[in-house]
């Protein structure tokens, strides 16, 4: 299994050929010769793949422009939104019968219990182009297809477009050759995958309990449509990164998905008696072991950041050598945390929860007696001012020397209170963003403080562990250098009176 990271520009292809005309400025260009593809794409019967932007495909090459890698499997995992896509591309040996054992790991989240079947076939007639920079390195590889395809054995949709993928260098010659196709009457740069533009309009079947509730654009009018709105926002963000943590397990994708089930959680409390309290207190457990699960590997990676980050003022030598002892600590630990979490996310607890997520999505959990068509802007009102009220409790509680349990406590509640004024923003007509960012920098502030913490108890940990002279002293510095970096109480009162000014709260009232 080999995955890199695809950067490219897909265009619809203009009148005749690309090179019609003068040269490229600024690229020498090399023939890369014609070749055809044949392209089998596999998904479920609902089209859960290529619905949340994936591809699972097996392809075959043949003509005078083959180059290595072209036959065999290619899982392509959802770009983020941008003219430019840039997604995670694996490829996989094996035969065309069925996707391999690793692809199918990769996607079990995603794809639950559904099996995997071809949906269609596309023939891509490829023309190959290598542009070269100054000193003769090889930055991009444009290519013009001519594609047709078959969907349900009967002929599909047939275009042409113009992919360019960056080989080698920075994104500012993808993005300077890009202005220069437009100009030769290129479309607009458009990153849908071929097979979302050949199952366009294609009717898949429905499959219960995998939808993701009210669309991420709607804005919900209804108590009904805001608790599963947010269930399904949650949902959508857990199962965004749920293939990528799979795969590779990169600090943003565990920082995201736990931000996910975090969120939830909150927001789940902040709807109060609006939802069916068993329903959702079991839910709320459910995403509490998984945040914790993903916590341990998030922890690592904050540890590694902060420890990283100070200085102990030391021979250069000797702290390097010490310094590097307590990476490789950390390391070794975060491969563990990351082989138990991949252990859980293939149990069927782990994929029980998904599953459950999107049906409550489907069909929210609502309290007996709740009114689904009750206002969604009353309720919402109502979670916000209950949250904010109760960081202003906790504010009240610190005195002049507040305990390190006292600021995590306000720690939560005004995350909790962030969640609320954000999950709202649609509904207030973003009258709740300005709260949502000062309770935000409240949270970064207490947030040192508890990160701290973290890092005071591992570095004691491994203090008393240290069988080494000159690491247990580094251990002893960084223990020093991190407890001076903790916020004072001014930082903290000063982000929530800025929170709690007359205009963060105007629409509150």
């Amino acid at each position: 299994m080999r995955s890199h990271i695809e950067i490219e520009l897909k265009m619809a292809a203009p009148e005749g050929p690309i090179l019609a005309g003068a040269p490229l400025d600024g690229f020498a260009v090399d023939d890369g010769g014609t070749e055809a593809l044949h392209a089998t794409y596999w998904d479920t019967p609902s089209l859960t793949l290529t619905t949340a932007g994936h591809s699972m495909r097996h392809r075959r090459a043949d003509g005078a422009g083959v180059r290595g890698g072209e036959d065999g499997w290619t899982l392509k995992l959802a770009s983020p939104p941008g003219a430019m896509a840039q997604r995670r591309e694996v490829h996989l040996d094996g035969p065309p019968a069925g996707p391999p054992a690793a692809a199918l790991d990769i996607l079990q989240g995603i794809v639950g219990h559904h099996r995997l079947a071809p949906v269609a076939t596309i023939t891509t007639v490829r023309h190959r182009i290598l542009l070269r920079g100054t000193d003769g390195t090889t930055l991009i590889e444009l290519v013009e297809d001519e594609v047709t395809s078959t969907v349900r054995g009967e002929a599909g949709p047939s275009f042409r477009e113009i992919e360019a993928e960056l080989l080698a260098g920075d994104v500012a010659a993808l993005r300077s050759l890009g202005k220069l196709l437009r100009k030769r009457g290129a479309g607009t740069p458009d990153p849908t995958p071929k097979i979302a533009r050949v199952l366009a309009g294609v009717p898949a079947e429905a499959a219960t309990g995998t939808g993701t509730g009210v669309g991420a654009d709607a804005v919900p009018v209804t108590v009904a449509e805001l608790v599963g709105w947010t269930i399904g926002r949650a949902t959508r963000q857990l199962l965004e990164r749920d293939p990528a943590i799979r795969l590779s397990a990169e600090p943003d994708d565990i920082h995201k998905a736990r931000v996910a089930t975090r969120r939830l959680r909150s927001d789940l409390r902040s709807l109060g008696e609006r939802v069916d309290a068993f329903r959702v207190d079991g839910l709320r457990r459910e995403l509490a072991w998984v945040g914790a699960m993903l916590g341990e590997v998030r922890d690592l990676d904050v540890l590694t950041e902060r420890i990283g980050s100070q200085s102990v003022g030391r021979g250069a030598d000797v702290a390097a050598t010490a310094a590097a002892a307590v990476r490789d600590s950390l390391a070794a630990q975060r491969r563990a945390a990351v082989h138990q979490l991949h252990d859980v996310m293939r149990s069927s607890r782990y994929l029980g929860l998904l599953a459950d997520l999107q049906r409550l999505a489907d069909q929210p959990p609502l309290a007996a007696g709740q009114d689904p068509s009750a206002s969604a802007e009353r309720a919402g009102r109502h979670a916000v001012s209950d949250a904010v009220q109760r960081v202003r409790k906790r504010v009240r509680r610190l005195g002049r020397h507040p305990s390190a349990e006292a600021l995590h406590d306000l720690r939560k509640a005004a995350k909790r209170a962030r969640y609320a004024a954000e999950l709202v923003g649609p509904i207030s007509g973003g009258r709740t963003d300005r709260l949502a960012r000062r309770l935000a920098r409240l949270q970064e502030t207490l947030g040192d403080n508890q990160d701290a913490a973290t890092a005071h108890e591992w570095l004691l940990r491994a203090k008393r562990d240290s069988t080494d002279v000159e690491e247990a002293f580094l251990l002893g510095r960084l223990m020093e250098v991190n407890r001076s970096s903790a916020p004072d109480l001014h930082d903290v009162l000063a982000a929530w009176h800025r929170a709690a000014a007359p205009r963060s709260v105007s629409w509150l009232r």
